[in-house]
């Protein structure tokens, strides 16, 4: 049976809610589901911080203006690493603000209605999509002509990952 998108999509929002929910109720109780945290060198004293979903939303679609997966066994002439480096910290930003606005939609939905709006968040994965394709676009013109097969080839590759990841672990949006 075939499943499409949206409802990959959907699965993983209410999965995520969930999740969320479960780790509020946690740490209500008192049992938060936290990442221990010490004073470096001191494994005596540990210190629960709780994790932050907006963050962690945050740092997924961040992560989607990294250019090392892509840029995997294609030689980059030195003179262009900076000009790389460069537009992966621009796009990085821009993504930041995507898994912001994507954690206000299910803080909203959670606060709200129980259900958050696909058709939204639909959009807003789309958008970033785009996003990383203009990316993309602009760090193949800086590579040499002779090594934009081989980045073609790890976008997809990365692309085909992604969908399977996202097809296997709907939860992990």
């Amino acid at each position: 049976m075939k499943i499409s998108r949206a409802a990959v999509t959907t699965m993983a929002i209410v999965a995520t809610l969930a999740t969320l929910g479960a780790a509020t109720r946690a740490d209500a109780q008192g049992r938060g589901m936290g990442r221990r945290r010490g004073n470096e060198g001191d494994s005596s004293s540990h210190a629960q911080k709780p994790d932050d979903p907006a963050e962690e939303m945050a740092n997924r679609y961040e992560d989607m203006a990294a250019t090392k997966p892509v840029l995997k066994d294609v030689k980059v002439e030195k003179s262009v690493r900076d000009s790389i480096q460069r537009i992966e910290r621009s796009y990085r930003y821009a993504f930041r603000s995507y898994g912001r606005a994507m954690q206000k939609l299910l803080d909203d939905a959670r606060s709200g209605t129980g259900t958050p709006d696909a058709s939204a968040i639909t959009q807003l994965r789309d958008d970033a999509h785009k996003l990383q394709d203009r990316e993309y676009a602009e760090l193949r013109e800086l590579i040499a002509a002779d090594q934009r097969a081989r980045f073609d080839d790890n976008i997809a590759k990365l692309r085909a990952e992604t969908e399977r990841s996202d097809a296997q672990h709907p939860e992990s949006l």
